[in-house]
């Protein structure tokens, strides 16, 4: 019965601890000790433990400052509390036990932490294999439907080529594969889509400085297609002949075209070496 008293009054003694003694208090405690603390009577460890791993680390500090003032009434008071010091012990046993505990936790949530991120750059490695497998195959199939596609076309123009008017063949040709460079161009835009999902959407709005091959390929067809619609049209056919049997006016109008789309194909290039420069400065010397 008595050290079921004794229990509860250490419980007691944990929770109200927990906030800074004053002379009151440290005089009340210490006679509630001395009353206490007599004869065979022995608090169990297993009480301390349990009732300093509840406490936090702050209120822990409080409750030690508070023994150590019962500690020094005590002696200043010379009153004779039997087993205070080994209480006191026990305490301070269970609260580096209790930090030893904590520390190992904490080591081993670090480690956990590592383990997880090397188990998240796996994922991300083999998220990174399929989409590079993707990437790759699909550019395979990209690059084999242009060839196959571009080898069909031209097979059959040059196949019927000596019947075919030259404004003819410079219409169709420059519109097939206007269509097919075109179809390579969205293809290989899908899978860089595909391969690079994590970018941000507006990344992938259309700029001439990104794609200023797919432009010089435009740029070349058109001019095609326009010297070819005007040779297979009738009237500007006839005009141009007329131009050209005319002397020196007609040269100069091919001139002018050739050179408004070699100035375009410069104007192009030299954009994209400003522009590779500017996004690879470490390859500057």
């Amino acid at each position: 019965m008595e050290q079921l008293e004794y229990s509860h009054i250490f419980k007691d003694f944990m929770e109200r601890a927990q906030l800074p003694f004053n002379d009151e208090n440290v005089q009340l405690w210490a006679q509630i000790f001395s009353n206490t603390l007599y004869g065979n009577l022995r608090l169990p460890y297993s009480d301390i433990t349990s009732a300093i791993y509840r406490i936090e680390d702050e209120k822990l500090l409080i409750i030690k400052e508070n023994l150590d003032k019962i500690s020094e009434y005590v002696l200043h008071e010379e009153m004779e509390i039997k087993d205070l010091n080994k209480l006191i012990d026990h305490i301070e046993l269970a609260k580096v036990q209790r930090e030893y505990i904590l520390t190992n936790v904490d080591e081993l949530q670090k480690q956990v932490d590592k383990e997880q991120d090397k188990l998240n750059d796996i994922k991300n490695i083999k998220s990174k294999i399929y989409t590079e497998f993707v990437g790759i195959l699909g550019i395979f199939t990209a690059v084999v439907l242009g060839a196959f596609g571009s080898l069909q076309v031209i097979g059959s123009v040059f196949s019927n080529i000596k019947d075919v008017p030259t404004g003819k063949l410079l219409v169709f040709s420059s519109v097939t594969s206007l269509g097919v460079i075109s179809l390579l161009f969205l293809l290989m835009r899908w899978i860089s889509r595909i391969v690079y999902r994590d970018f941000d959407k507006k990344s992938w709005s259309f700029s001439i400085k990104d794609n200023l091959i797919f432009i010089m390929c435009l740029n070349v067809l058109g001019y095609m297609f326009v010297l070819g619609f005007l040779l297979f049209c009738k009237e500007p056919k006839t005009t141009i002949i007329s131009w050209l049997s005319s002397g020196n006016l007609g040269i100069y109008i091919l001139v002018i075209l050739t050179m408004i789309m070699l100035i375009i194909l410069f104007v192009c290039t030299l954009i994209g070496v400003l522009h590779n420069n500017k996004t690879n400065p470490s390859e500057k010397v």
